[in-house]
Formats: C-alpha cells, sequence, structure tokens
C-alpha cells in the first residue's frame, strides 16, 4: 500500500515465438569430474616432462533456462557449455628475476560441446609463446608501429568501441549522446553484428527482457546501422566479420611491426577517448614477414578513435575466451592489423 506505482512499468511480455537455438550435448552434460580431469590429464603430463610451470582452467556447465508469465509467455532450454584456458611460463622463477622468463596464453570460450575444445592444442599454442618469449627486449617507445592484434586483444577493443557508439564518448562533462545510425566511426575492414545462432556462438534465443534474440548488424564497413540499448537490445553474442587470411598470414606479409598476444582485459576511459592498457604473455617483433624476437611488455594509452580508424586487414574468425559474470564466454573475432599504434613505457610485467 505504501510503495508509489511505477510510472513506466512495462506489462509482461505475453507468447513469443523463439527460433530453436540448439546447444545441448548429452555426452557434454553427462562429464564427471574424472572425466574433466582426463581431458587435461595429458597436458599437465606434458608440462612436467618439459619442465614449464603452468596453470589452466577446464570447465563444463550444464544449464536450464525456464520463464513463464501469467500473459502466456513460456520458454524452456537446456544448454551445455564448456571451455578451456591456460597460461604457461617457461620456468617457475618469481619476484623481479621472473621478468626474464617467457609467459604464453591460450583459451577458448562457450563450446556446447566439450569436444570441439582441443586442449592439447591450445595447449601446444601457449608452450610455443612461452618458449619463444623468454629473454624478451626494450624497444622504442612513443613511435607508431603497425601492430597485429590477436582475436582476443581485438575483441578488447570492438568491445569498447560498441560502448561508446552507445554511450557517447566521454567528455569533461561526462557522456555525449550516442552515435547517430549512418555515422562513420571505423575503418571499412570493420563489421561487427550479434548473432545468437552462430555455429560458433549457439546462445539463447531468449532476448533481453524476454524479446526473441534476433541477429543485429551494429557497424558495417565502418557504418553504424544500429546503437545498442532500447528495442534494438544488448550488444551480445557477437561476430566480427573477418576474411580468408590466417594470424600467419598477416605476419607474412608485414615488414616490420608487433604482434600483440595479449593485452589487459579491462580498457579503461582515463582521459577523453581514450583507452589504456598493457601488453602480457608474448609480444614479438616482426620483420620481413617473420617473428624475430620477443619484447619486453609495454603500457599503452592510445585514442580509440584512432585505433578503429586505423584497422587495415583482418584475419579468419576465431572464437575467443573472456571471463565474465557469467563465467568463462567467448565472441567471434578476427585478428586486425592496426597501423600508427603507440607505447608508453615499458613494463617489468611477465
Amino acid at each position: 500500500k505504501a510503495a508509489k506505482p511505477i510510472a513506466n512499468r512495462q506489462p509482461f511480455r505475453g507468447a513469443q515465438s523463439y527460433r530453436a537455438i540448439a546447444a545441448f550435448h548429452e555426452t557434454t552434460a553427462a562429464m564427471t569430474a574424472d572425466d574433466r580431469y582426463q581431458k587435461v590429464a595429458g597436458v599437465l603430463a606434458r608440462l612436467q616432462r618439459e619442465k614449464l610451470s603452468g596453470s589452466g582452467y577446464f570447465h563444463v556447465d550444464n544449464t536450464l533456462e525456464a520463464h513463464a508469465t501469467s500473459a502466456g509467455l513460456s520458454f524452456y532450454r537446456r544448454a551445455t557449455k564448456s571451455g578451456y584456458t591456460v597460461t604457461v611460463r617457461s620456468d617457475g622463477t618469481t619476484g623481479r628475476e621472473s621478468s626474464r622468463i617467457g609467459s604464453g596464453w591460450a583459451g577458448i570460450g562457450s563450446m556446447y560441446r566439450a569436444s570441439d575444445v582441443d586442449v592439447e592444442a591450445l595447449t601446444g599454442i601457449a608452450i610455443e609463446k612461452a618458449v619463444r618469449s623468454a629473454n624478451p627486449q626494450p624497444f622504442e617507445m612513443g613511435r607508431p608501429f603497425t601492430v597485429i592484434m590477436v582475436a582476443g586483444v581485438a575483441s578488447g577493443f570492438v568491445q569498447a568501441l560498441l560502448r561508446t557508439v552507445a554511450g557517447g564518448a566521454l567528455t569533461v562533462d561526462g557522456w555525449s549522446s550516442p552515435r547517430k545510425v549512418g555515422e562513420k566511426h571505423a575503418s571499412d575492414k570493420l563489421t561487427v553484428r550479434s548473432k545468437p545462432d552462430h555455429p560458433l556462438v549457439m546462445d539463447s534465443p531468449y532476448g533481453h527482457g524476454g524479446r526473441p534474440a534476433r541477429e543485429v548488424v551494429w557497424i558495417e564497413k565502418g557504418i553504424v546501422r544500429a546503437v545498442p540499448g532500447g528495442d534494438a537490445g544488448p550488444a551480445e553474442s557477437l561476430v566480427v566479420d573477418g576474411g580468408t587470411k590466417s594470424i600467419e598470414d598477416l605476419v607474412s606479409e608485414m615488414d616490420h611491426g608487433i604482434l600483440i598476444t595479449q593485452a589487459g582485459a579491462s580498457l579503461r576511459d582515463i582521459t577523453p577517448g581514450h583507452v589504456n592498457g598493457i601488453t602480457k604473455n608474448g609480444l614479438f617483433m616482426i620483420e620481413n614477414g617473420k617473428i624475430a624476437r620477443p619484447l619486453k611488455n609495454a603500457w599503452y594509452s592510445v585514442r580509440l578513435q584512432d585505433v578503429v580508424n586505423a584497422i587495415e586487414d583482418v584475419s579468419r574468425p576465431y572464437k575467443t575466451a573472456l571471463f565474465g559474470s557469467e563465467g568463462l564466454r567467448g565472441n567471434v573475432m578476427p585478428a586486425l592489423r592496426v597501423a600508427n599504434f603507440r607505447f608508453d613505457r615499458l613494463s617489468d610485467a611477465v
């Protein structure tokens, strides 16, 4: 009786038509703790055999999602998800001396069949980075480099871009208005969409507020086509269009540049329109189409608009891995070749 009516209260959503996005795998759902151990037992033995230091996370989720309203909405779906991440270091050195060791990371998230998670191959990628990145060397700060960002690094910048599309740019007076549909906001090489039924995504068809989830193109060849929020819903189940090249192809085509294999998980606005972060787990100089030597990790502070405008080429898409409020998930992203990227200062971080 004391509560005031909510003026903008929405009525219960009635019956909806949801497309079938099947992502339940019986064998994955039935995996026991011993089954999960057997999945990683081989890589544990390999790390010990090769005297490497490693840690990782392999998981299986078996979920049930159900929604109903008195207005007639009814939704029921079972799903499974599996993923794996691993960090490998060339030895177990700790403290300040650890800055000389090599470190590598690899992972994949949100695969509904555990059999699609290649634990051995991913661990092999992390091991190769760890071995190749030992004894990293300093390099020149402040000058522009052409960089290749692997898919996981690219994902952070793309999501930061979508936040600015939805909320506008950060100014000294707060957030400005959202970007308008039809505005050019990135390189022609960038097309971003939500696609819950993509075979590497297979997310729930139950969208925000009970709306049926659907494909939405947010950015098409650099042009804003929809603004996240409102009727369009949030920018989830992200898929960024790619080409046919592998990351190795992008490297082979570069005369001089830097390969960024991982960067700080969060991109934070520190000054208007800027984001900052730090590289880790393998930074490499590229010369004459080959990885020439490992580099010391470095901090960067870059203008987001400059980064997304300077995308020169993209690889084929890869499934990423990232931790969030719902555990280990992943988007579908290509690696990006970006011109004029600057680093601010070196770091002893591994």
